[in-house]
């Protein structure tokens, strides 16, 4: 049985990591993708090095590790469930893999440790440089790197599991209904809900009076956050303390729910990918209706293509658009049910600092960095040219500039982006009272940041991956939306060295910040209008 789930797991990591791009562009990509990973890895490492810094000046810097454990469990569950739905349910390789001779729970297993490996990435991506800095910083000896190393590899285990279990307890009463693409997002969004009701839950058990006294207690908030999951009291204890028994009943719990869930989903999985394979996906395929093209305008019709074709594929608007319109809303709200924990003082500070004029730019700083990090789960512009596959190939036959399609292209995810950074300011102010004034001194810049956003359609264009054999490849498993995290880590970098570092004044602030995104319109706008034949070529 071991074999067979290792074996399975081998293939599905090679199909899952299989792409049609030319062997010659293989060793200049991989460099891009460690580039983009060092300066990631760069970039969390300056702010976790002001974080523990601060932590430690309060006797908390053990908090660091529950701050980032929690990071990782919460992007493990929420970053997991599309390509759970997706991995177990709507692969292709499913209509090869149901006739051979395999138990239902070996599959469901090799499924579900190609979604650990992934989530290995993540990890290492967000939480790896962190860890070992706080490691260095704080003086740990050996026994911190030897016990970090089985919590790294533990730790993603149970909120993946929880994940998968819902995915596959939803799809197993979906055998009779016929539209797959509609149980699709319909079980996407319940599952998303779900984990982040969980998270709001997390968040909201601590009362004001026992986070006043952990924030009194040194190292008090590494409890509190201890609580805050399943796994973590054990992964605290064992990372804090250096607790061998925690390790193993870590282990122990991790090991024996995974066994647990592939046991228990034997009867249910393959009952939720026979309803899966053998439904109707109730769309037809929509191409540019050339009647709308010409009574209409070349720009709303393909404008209005590009948007159905977000829309109506199950895929792309589970992983594309769904998560920026639930995830970051949620992510506030939670934040919200955190305040409201600590008392009424908290908001009485807020008023308080919303009233001194010295703190204006700080106000401005953090307003322009919640909704600068919100615009980071949108993914439009580095898949807008390789989500058509090679029907993009078209493109080179539409009485259309090829430039003016990737300027149509790149509105989607320009509109896409505004809407978000306009709902986190609307949030903002409902949530956290803040001034009215202060979101119309950033709204230039979230505009300006928007269109710069589009921008990145350029690295899209310039190496499109068309050659793909399933959607997921385009919308989940490619490295280059690791250049949305590196586009959005570069605007936060500049404005907190302006706000926090250089003491810059508010007004500055946006400046500054919406001078450097013109200059990037205009440079890289003015780039796809002079390289449009260029750009068109890369196209085969």
């Amino acid at each position: 049985m071991l074999r067979n789930i290792l074996n399975l797991t081998r293939v599905f990591l090679i199909g899952a990591f299989h792409r049609g791009s030319k062997k010659k562009r293989g060793r200049r990509r991989i460099l891009l993708y460690a580039f983009l990973f060092l300066y990631v890895a760069a970039m969390l490492s300056i702010l976790s090095y002001e974080l523990i810094g601060a932590l430690a000046a309060l006797h908390q810097e053990e908090a660091f590790l529950g701050l980032v454990f929690m990071a990782v469990i919460s992007l493990t569950m929420l970053t997991s469930i599309v390509a759970s739905i997706n991995l177990f349910y709507f692969s292709k390789d499913n209509l090869f893999v149901l006739p051979l001779p395999f138990r239902p729970e070996e599959v469901l297993a090799a499924r579900f440790n190609t979604l650990l490996i992934y989530s290995y990435m993540e990890e290492a991506m967000l939480a790896l440089a962190p860890l070992i800095l706080y490691g260095i910083l704080c003086k740990q000896g050996f026994l911190y790197y030897l016990f970090l190393l089985p919590v790294f590899l533990l730790l993603p285990v149970i909120p993946l599991l929880i994940t998968a279990m819902l995915i596959v307890v939803f799809m197993a009463f979906t055998g009779g209904i016929r539209n797959k693409n509609l149980v699709q997002i319909a079980i996407t969004s319940l599952t998303i809900v779900f984990s982040l009701m969980i998270s709001m839950f997390s968040s909201s058990m601590s009362s004001q009076q026992e986070a006043m006294f952990m924030l009194e207690k040194a190292n008090g908030l590494a409890e509190l956050y201890a609580k805050a999951f399943p796994s973590m009291p054990l992964a605290m204890a064992a990372m804090t303390r250096y607790s061998f028994l925690s390790l193993l009943g870590l282990a122990a719990v991790s090991i024996g729910a995974y066994v647990l869930v592939c046991l228990f989903g034997h009867k249910l999985y393959y009952k939720g990918m026979l309803g899966s394979l053998f439904s109707s996906s109730g769309v037809s395929e929509r191409k540019l209706d050339e009647k709308a093209f010409l009574t209409k305008g070349k720009y709303v019709s393909y404008f209005s293509k590009e948007c159905k074709t977000y829309l109506r594929k199950p895929t792309f608007f589970t992983q594309l658009i769904l998560p920026v319109i639930l995830i970051p809303p949620f992510m506030l709200l939670v934040f919200r049910i955190s305040l409201r924990s600590a008392g009424a003082e908290v908001f009485n500070l807020l008023e308080m600092i919303y009233e001194t004029k010295q703190y204006a730019p700080y106000i401005v700083a953090v307003a322009l960095l919640i909704a600068m990090f919100n615009a980071s789960y949108c993914f439009i512009s580095i898949v807008a040219v390789s989500k058509d596959g090679h029907d993009a190939y078209a493109m080179k036959y539409i009485p259309m500039a090829f430039s003016d399609q990737l300027y149509v292209k790149t509105a989607v995810d320009v509109f896409l982006c505004l809407f978000i950074c306009l709902v986190t300011m609307i949030l903002s102010a409902w949530i956290f009272k803040v001034p009215v004034i202060y979101l119309l001194m950033i709204l230039p810049e979230v505009i300006l940041y928007s269109l710069a956003h589009g921008v990145l359609i350029i690295l899209d264009a310039r190496h499109p991956k068309l050659g793909w054999s399933a959607e997921i490849e385009i919308a989940k498993n490619n490295l280059m939306m690791m250049a949305v995290l590196a586009f959005t880590l570069i605007h936060m970098a500049l404005v907190a060295l302006m706000a926090f570092l250089l003491n810059t004044n508010a007004v500055s602030i946006v400046l500054l910040i919406c001078a450097f995104d013109l200059l990037v319109c205009i440079l890289g706008y003015g780039y796809i209008r002079k390289e449009d034949l260029k750009l068109a070529d890369n196209i085969e």
